[in-house]
């Protein structure tokens, strides 16, 4: 960063935010990856462990039910109690190898029985902010030599009457071996929703580096990290991997739910940044209605009127509006230009039509199985298409990054021709300038400033002895020996033979006495090891600037000048007497 100003954003933390980006680009591939072609695999894996205990179940009318279809048994409906019952049988149970029954119960209070003694009890939710249900909790039970033959009862009180409110992965099993399967095959997806957070991280900081430069790729950075945030801990949560560990139920539903509502604000803002959307006004009355409807739902979720869950239609209200304002702008984009679209912008527009048709489609087509009872089997198309939404957005955001990348290439190298020194590398008097105006303003890091003027001995001389090359090696040779003496100052070029550097530090006046003496010694040991026709030698002169007092900076810079021409004065006299000897 240039010392002069202080404001330039650094080129090599652009460089940064460009590489980690195509790390977030691998990671959102795989997501897709895993959505579309592992997930939905998983459950053919998990059956290999234990024996699947979903099936040959009885309700109370004696009807065979498979626990896995819960939704289709008769009496599924919020606030009613199933009761199913099976026997026990010698063939599925194996006590020596410590058979559990095991299964996760999800939006269910369940209470087990054998022969009326309970062995199982999910407990309901008890957080000021969690939602009614139990949520979701692993149940296991150890089975022993006596319960073989013997009756087995589950009483299941609903929550919800959606597809929600189930009982998945029954099996008897090793509780340990359960487990560790459960855990082994969604490790994987718990490492790269993880990785996803780093990622949203990563967005929404590289858009805090930006701010200053590109005010619309930091609004598309900060709010694609804000969705794929929402995205992956919902994600995370959604995996029950948490539930093991956690006895909190209520509070991960609670957070689970409270991301999808909070989904649709930053994606609003994603396609109003990326269809650049100059009308705020339509983008500003949905998203203020968004929040206004995420604070009814939190207060009538923490009033116990309607949990998190209960109130999902207006969440899905809101991703219809966000559908329909996606639509809007799309809309708007080819109204803008005459229904008509160009060449050039053919495959931009087309590609922008495509993304927004995917998102409207998964949301309606999510919306529709959810009402119908079978959301809870497949894959969910909203969040397909939010990690497509993301991927392409985040492609846009990469290629702007490039482009301010180049713009401060472009702009460092700009800057150095405007405030450094051709010939030696250090600032110009441009920048010494603007330096003396900060300091006025009281831009400065210590009450006390040293200004120093240095004049190089003789330069004319050399020019004109041993030509101008020589007199510009003189020039660098001095410059350079001024930056190792003052190294941590500031030191600038502000005439052909004149430099000088401004002190700001704690105790200005003895950082110049020991600098003074130092420059000596490092200018004799130059003319000792190059042993030049000529000496290099400087004359100076320091006066120091208060900031605390009624001091002009201007009055200051013309002692420092009157002092080091004094010196020059003498030196030159010195010579003089030297050569009448």
């Amino acid at each position: 960063m240039d010392k002069s100003n202080g404001k330039k954003i650094s080129i090599q933390n652009i460089l940064n935010i460009k590489n980690a980006y195509q790390i977030m680009l691998i990671v959102i591939v795989v997501l897709v990856v895993n959505q579309l072609f592992v997930e939905n695999k998983q459950h053919e894996k998990f059956n290999y462990v234990g024996v699947d205990y979903s099936k040959g179940w009885k309700d109370a009318k004696g009807k065979i039910v498979n626990l896995d279809e819960l939704n289709t048994i008769d009496g599924y409906k919020a606030g009613n109690t199933i009761k199913i019952k099976k026997r026990i049988d010698s063939s599925d149970i194996n006590v020596l190898n410590n058979d559990s029954l095991c299964f996760m119960s999800d939006n269910v209070l369940v209470t087990g029985y054998i022969n009326g003694k309970e062995i199982i009890k999910t407990e309901g939710a008890t957080a000021f902010f969690a939602c009614k249900s139990p949520g979701t909790k692993w149940n296991f039970y150890h089975f022993n030599k006596n319960d073989i033959g013997k009756e087995l009862q589950l009483n299941i009180r609903i929550y919800y009457s959606d597809s929600s409110s189930m009982i998945k992965y029954m099996k008897i099993a090793d509780a340990k071996q359960y487990c560790f399967q459960y855990l082994k095959e969604q490790l994987l997806f718990l490492m790269i929703y993880a990785i996803m957070i780093v990622a949203a991280v990563g967005y929404i900081v590289s858009g805090w580096v930006l701010r200053a430069k590109d005010k619309a790729s930091s609004q598309l950075l900060i709010s694609l990290g804000w969705a794929a945030m929402c995205l992956s801990i919902w994600s995370i949560v959604d995996i029950r991997i948490l539930h093991m560990f956690f006895k909190l139920p209520g509070i991960l539903q609670s957070i689970s739910c409270g991301t999808l509502f909070a989904i649709s604000i930053p994606v609003i803002h994603i396609f109003k940044e990326m269809f650049n959307v100059e009308d705020n006004k339509g983008c500003n009355i949905l998203v203020n209605c968004i929040y206004i409807i995420n604070c009814i739902v939190w207060i009538l979720n923490c009033a116990g009127i309607k949990d998190l869950h209960e109130t999902l239609v207006l969440c899905h209200i809101m991703l219809g509006f966000t559908a329909g304002y996606l639509i809007f702008i799309i809309v708007k984009e080819l109204k803008k230009q005459n229904w008509t679209i160009s060449k050039e912008n053919k495959k931009e527009v087309v590609i922008k039509g495509v993304v927004v048709l995917l998102v409207c489609i998964g949301i309606i087509v999510d919306i529709i199985r959810y009402y119908k009872g079978i959301l809870s089997h497949g894959i969910s198309f909203i969040f397909i298409d939010m990690i497509i939404v993301i991927a392409y957005c985040a492609i846009i955001a990469y290629s702007r990054i490039a482009l301010v990348s180049v713009k401060l290439r472009h702009g460092e190298f700009v800057s150095k021709l405007a405030y450094m020194d051709g010939l030696t590398e250090v600032y110009n008097r441009t920048s010494y300038k603007e330096k003396i105006k900060a300091i006025k303003k009281g831009e400065c890091n210590n009450n006390k400033i040293g200004i120093v003027v240095f004049d190089l001995n003789d330069l004319k001389v050399v020019n004109d002895t041993y030509g101008h090359i020589e007199g510009d090696n003189m020039i660098v040779a001095f410059a350079d020996i001024l930056k190792k003496t003052f190294e941590d100052q500031y030191v600038y070029r502000i005439g052909g033979d004149e430099f000088a550097v401004i002190i700001d530090a704690p105790n200005s006046e003895m950082v110049y006495k020991v600098g003074v003496m130092q420059l000596k010694n490092n200018i004799n040991n130059y003319n000792n090891f190059y042993l030049k026709k000529y000496s290099l030698s400087t004359s100076s002169g320091a006066a120091f600037y208060d900031k605390t007092k009624n001091m002009n900076i201007e009055h200051v810079i013309k002692e420092a000048d009157k002092l080091m021409y004094e010196e020059k004065r003498k030196i030159k006299k010195q010579k003089q007497n030297n050569m009448e000897v």
